[in-house]
């Protein structure tokens, strides 16, 4: 039954070895009246030619049976020279897949990745699951951009959504094209034998990446250990050297030690931001502040950035970002993206200590970024964990994802901040047993 479900998804000249026999031309984008793209098959390579007088742009496709919650596959070889984008032109060059119901209604579009410059022979993927409704399936190829583009080989596998070896080898193909860290963490493993969470687990759980894990419907199954080091903090200790606290919350803590405010901030999470930036705004009276993160393991990185915009004096530059592409060859990357931010209401000109440690991962890492950028600020403590990558769902099975980093991040020197973490301006060990050194010596700090 497995065989005669994936010859449902049989195309007509894959290779273009026959013309255009099999391709309906279709339109695959317009921006008005005017000229087409030249489309046509030159030695057996199906050639897309365009310049910035085109206005439209077929699409040669081909529709298949498809049916409701099927697994699709379909990969296309690529390649262009000097191709982009001109004016009003859409940025496509790649695959797509279109999902119809019995009458012909679009139910959803997935694309491939888009070549772009010049780019030599590649594979272009899309792997989706045909959404409910969906009778037919349209696959096509186009470009819309000025240059030339080549495509051949389209390869269209349609098959049952619950199919293990099919996950994995989709999954195993997005790391290669996609995952940043393969030099660092290298690629998964084989696939595990028991329940689907275990099973794809065992799989992923050689990278040790802590970007990675399984999202279920039940619940996420996490594929790294956890934290191996000790925390760096002494909450007791800590708490014996208040004065006055003015707000806590299960994720965060605000108060006093003397003439000092201190805000620890557990995590970049909406719920209850709210109320810790109006539990600040108390200590504004503080002759010098201290910002704990110690135990914060990331979150959301605009609020990070709404803490940090509050000492800024303008526009700050604090990082690097830089995803994979998977048209260049190898583990090409692009260039590194700057991330910013930008002041948050009125300056805050009062020096500054931030404790940091082991446990701070991911945007908290980016805060020791932002906040190292500072002239009033000293960052205390231990290295941070070493761990970014802005992960991103990859569909496995219906109501199953694993997410997976599309980045790197990077110092502005260049650093790779994965597997070594953000050092300090003062590294403080544990110290002795019953103390806080980070927290002693910021107080010394800020004397």
């Amino acid at each position: 039954m497995r065989l005669l479900f994936l010859l449902l998804g049989q195309l007509a000249n894959p290779s273009f070895e026959e013309g255009l026999a099999g391709w309906q031309m279709e339109s695959g984008a317009q921006t008005g009246d005017g000229p087409a793209a030249a489309v046509e098959v030159v030695d057996g390579e199906l050639r897309f030619t365009s310049d910035a007088a085109a206005r439209r742009w077929p699409m040669p496709a081909q529709t298949v049976d498809c049916p409701a919650g099927s697994r699709v596959r379909f990969a296309v070889a690529g390649r262009c020279r000097g191709l982009g984008r001109e004016g009003k032109q859409f940025e496509n060059a790649n695959a797509v897949v279109i999902f119809l119901d019995a009458g012909g209604r679009r139910l959803g579009i997935v694309g491939s990745p888009v070549l772009r410059g010049d780019r030599d022979r590649v594979d272009l993927h899309i792997h989706a699951f045909a959404p409910p409704g969906t009778a037919r399936a349209k696959v096509g190829v186009f470009s819309s951009m000025s240059g030339t583009a080549w495509f051949d080989d389209a390869r269209l596998e349609i098959g049952p959504a619950d199919d293990r070896a099919a996950a994995a080898e989709a999954l195993r193909r997005h790391f290669d094209r996609t995952y940043p860290y393969l030099e660092l963490h290298g690629a998964p493993g084989a696939l595990g034998d028991g329940e689907i969470g275990s099973a794809f687990k065992e799989m992923l759980a050689p990278l040790k990446d802590l970007h990675v894990w399984i999202e279920t419907p039940k619940g996420p199954v996490y594929t790294a250990e956890g934290n191996p080091n000790a925390p760096n903090w002494n909450a007791r200790a800590l708490r014996a050297r208040f004065t006055e606290v003015l707000f806590e919350s299960e994720t965060h803590l605000v108060g006093r030690i003397g003439e000092i405010g201190y805000v620890a901030i557990g995590a970049w999470k909406k719920e209850g931001f709210g109320d810790l930036e109006a539990a600040i705004e108390k200590i504004a009276d503080a002759r010098a502040l201290i910002l704990d993160v110690r135990a914060n393991g990331g979150g959301d990185e605009l609020l990070a950035r709404r803490i940090a915009g509050r000492f800024a004096t303008g526009p700050v530059t604090y990082g690097l970002a830089q995803p994979r592409d998977p048209t260049l060859p190898g583990e090409g990357f692009l260039e590194p993206l700057e991330k910013r931010f930008d002041p948050a209401g009125a300056h805050d000109p009062r020096e500054v200590v931030v404790l940091q440690g082991p446990y701070c991962v991911s945007s908290t890492e980016w805060f020791l970024l932002m906040m190292g950028a500072l002239d009033q600020v000293t960052t205390v403590g231990l290295p941070s964990r070493g761990a970014t990558g802005n992960p991103q769902p990859f569909a496995l099975f219906p109501g199953w994802n694993v997410w997976v980093p599309t980045q790197r991040g990077l110092m502005l020197d260049g650093t790779v901040i994965e597997g070594r973490g953000i050092p300090p301006d003062e590294e403080v060990g544990r110290g002795e047993e019953g103390k806080d050194a980070a927290l002693e010596r910021a107080l010394e700090i800020l004397r």
